[in-house]
C-alpha cells in the first residue's frame, strides 16, 4: 500500500515493499532468533542465494505462484483440484521454475490474466490503494502518523489517524472516501486521479 504514498513510478514499480524489507528485518526480532539456530540473516536477505524465490514478470517465481494461487481460491476463481494440477506440473531445474505440461502452463497463463483483469488492476482494486494511499500520505504530512507508524498494523494505524477526524473536516472526507461512503467511477474523460494497478 505504501507504493501508493508517492509518486506514479513508485505505482507502476511496486518496490516499496522490497525497498524497506532488509531494514524492517534487521530492526526486527529475526536476526536474534535466526542466530539461535546458527543462521546467518544476511544470507538468508541476499536474494542471489534463492533464484526461485523472485523474478520480475513475466518470469515464475515462489512468490508470484504463491499469491497468485491463495488469490484464485479465496477468490473462488479455480477449484482446489485445478490448483493441485498446476503445483503438480510445476518443476524446478534449480534456478527457475518450469511446467512439465502445455496444457498447466496454460491454464496458470489463463488464470493469471483473469486475476490480473478481474482483481489486481481493476477499478476496486485501484480505488482502495489510492483512496488508503491518499489517508496514508495525508496523516504523514499532517503529523498524525510517522513513517516508523507503518511498521505498526493496520489496526493501529488506522486508530491513530482517526482520533483526529473530528477535529479534521478534511481528513474526515478522505476516510469517508476510503470506507466506500463517497462513490466513485471510471471515466477516461473526466478524472481525479490515475492509478496504476
Amino acid at each position: 500500500m505504501c507504493d501508493y504514498l508517492s509518486t506514479h513510478e513508485a505505482q507502476k514499480n511496486q518496490t516499496q515493499q522490497d525497498d524497506v524489507f532488509e531494514e524492517f528485518v534487521r530492526k526486527s526480532e529475526i536476526p536474534s532468533i535466526l542466530h539461535q539456530y546458527g543462521m546467518d540473516v544476511s544470507y538468508l536477505l541476499d536474494d542471489s542465494h534463492f533464484p526461485l524465490k523472485e523474478t520480475s514478470l513475466p518470469n515464475l517465481c515462489a512468490d508470484r505462484i504463491d499469491y497468485s494461487l491463495r488469490t484464485a481460491i479465496g477468490a473462488h476463481v479455480c477449484s482446489k483440484e485445478d490448483i493441485y494440477y498446476i503445483l503438480q506440473s510445476l518443476v524446478t531445474d534449480g534456478s527457475r521454475w518450469i511446467f512439465q505440461t502445455c496444457d498447466a502452463a496454460l491454464k496458470y497463463a489463463s488464470l493469471f490474466s483473469h486475476l490480473n483483469i478481474h482483481n489486481y488492476a481493476e477499478l476496486t482494486s485501484a480505488t482502495m490503494f489510492y483512496t488508503v494511499g491518499s489517508v496514508l500520505r495525508y496523516a504523514l504530512d499532517n503529523g498524525y502518523l510517522t513513517y516508523e507508524d507503518l511498521y505498526s498494523t493496520d489496526t493501529e494505524v488506522l486508530a491513530k489517524i482517526s482520533k483526529h477526524a473530528s477535529q479534521d473536516p478534511d481528513l474526515q472526507k478522505l476516510l469517508n472516501r476510503m470506507h466506500n461512503k463517497v462513490p466513485y467511477y471510471n471515466d477516461a474523460n473526466n478524472f481525479q486521479a490515475q492509478v496504476f494497478c
